[in-house]
């Protein structure tokens, strides 16, 4: 018989569930008003929007050096505060080295380069406090902050549609909500005395040295990540050229993404810390990978089966009748979902042991069967046929994801 209060009460399981009662909040509220801004904004208008989203995530890739991944791994504490100003510092510098590529983009989209610049900074900066909270063991203010987040977000994006009537409402909306959430990051680690005062530049400079392989390989894998997950984006773009296309694709894949970022996300948060205190102690993580996964399997199994046969009908539903396509994007992207929820929290591993290269390679594989499938569906000229390709293609990198993480976290 499994004591249930021995099992609620460790440390772990404490952890995520603080982080998880934050992001169940976090997400329900968004969804709770997507059938009110699915009636406000076009599909077309979510698909310019999903188009200036996949900029930023790749983007933001390179501005801090992805030093902000070493923060959790670093066993001394001062140094990993000192990290934390590294990623400041180099989001700072590389935001304005990178104006001339912000350029560009800001002509792509037609959008203001401010609001370009400053997305990516913001998104930069809220990225590295992520992981700040994460080290400090601040778990209960994470789960806050991700509240506050959802709430600004919606509550902006409402409101700017009155003021807009169009995409601007949407875009804007979420750079304020940011900006807000970050001051209250700021004000949060003001109030427990973390922040640094007095900066050694010696130590900084051995710091960037030590950690030189997160912007050696760390950079270009999540950058290829960012770049790979976004492709759909770009290729509907490209050769359909019909924002509602990707507007219903864009929103199959936000609530597609619930479960990930209510479920999957609060589990890796505390893994990613947790694996690597074990790692740190007795020389690998096997242990709490297993557990890990066992949790895993066993909550991703209703959410999946429930897109693959309900999707549709769940999202007419919801969001209405203008939205069937995006419930049969769902139904098809389903076992993604499945593996993707399993698998990615385990990706940290590659990190805490010290195998970026290893996970670079794993990136370079994903984006291939990705441009595979792409390049498939130009000649079936469906992007049924390509959402199809596309999820089996993720499904089976993220198994082969899954089989190296593990044969790795019994390493040293």
């Amino acid at each position: 018989m499994i004591n249930l209060n021995k099992y609620l009460k460790s440390d772990f399981n404490q952890n995520v569930l603080k982080i998880f009662s934050g992001s169940t909040i976090s997400s329900l509220i968004p969804l709770l008003f997507m059938p009110i801004l699915s009636r406000m904004y076009l599909p077309s208008e979510f698909g310019k929007y999903a188009i200036y989203n996949a900029i930023i995530a790749i983007m933001i890739n390179f501005l801090s050096g992805k030093y902000e991944r070493a923060i959790t791994v670093e066993a001394d504490l001062n140094k990993s505060r000192l990290l934390s100003v590294i990623c400041f510092i180099l989001s700072v510098c590389l935001s304005i080295l990178l104006v001339p590529v912000y350029l560009l983009i800001s002509h792509f989209l037609e959008i203001n380069i401010l609001i370009i610049v400053l997305g990516c900074f913001f998104n930069s900066i809220y990225q590295t406090s992520n992981f700040i909270f994460i080290k400090e063991g601040l778990y209960s203010d994470l789960a806050k902050r991700d509240i506050y987040k959802s709430t600004f977000l919606i509550l902006l994006q409402i409101v700017f549609f009155y003021t807009f009537k169009s995409i601007n409402g949407l875009i804007i909306g979420q750079l304020l909500s940011t900006f807000l959430i970050i001051l209250v990051s700021f004000f949060r680690m003001y109030q427990k005395d973390i922040l640094i005062k007095n900066l050694n530049i010696k130590e900084i400079i051995e710091l960037l040295v030590l950690y030189s392989n997160f912007p050696k390989f760390t950079i270009f894998s999540n950058a290829l990540n960012s770049l790979t997950n976004q492709l759909p984006v770009f290729f509907l773009k490209k050769y359909f050229s019909d924002n509602s296309i990707i507007g219903n694709y864009s929103m199959s894949s936000k609530v597609v993404s619930i479960p990930n970022r209510l479920i999957s996300n609060s589990i890796s948060q505390v893994f990613r810390n947790e694996a690597a205190i074990e790692y740190n102690t007795i020389g690998n993580c096997r242990d709490i990978f297993v557990k890990t996964l066992i949790k895993l399997l066993l909550l991703s199994i209703f959410p999946s089966l429930a897109l693959l046969f309900f999707g549709k009908d769940l999202f007419i539903f919801f969001f209405g009748d203008n939205w069937s396509l995006a419930g049969e994007y769902a139904q098809i992207l389903s076992p993604f979902l499945f593996f993707r929820f399993i698998s990615s929290p385990m990706t940290d591993v590659y990190h805490i042991v010290g195998k970026q290269s290893l996970d670079l390679l794993w990136q370079m594989l994903l984006f291939t069967l990705i441009v595979l499938s792409a390049i498939i569906s130009i000649n079936l000229e469906s992007s049924k046929s390509f959402i199809v390709l596309f999820s089996l293609s993720y499904s089976l990198a993220y198994i082969i994801n899954l089989i190296l993480t593990f044969r790795l976290s019994k390493q040293k």
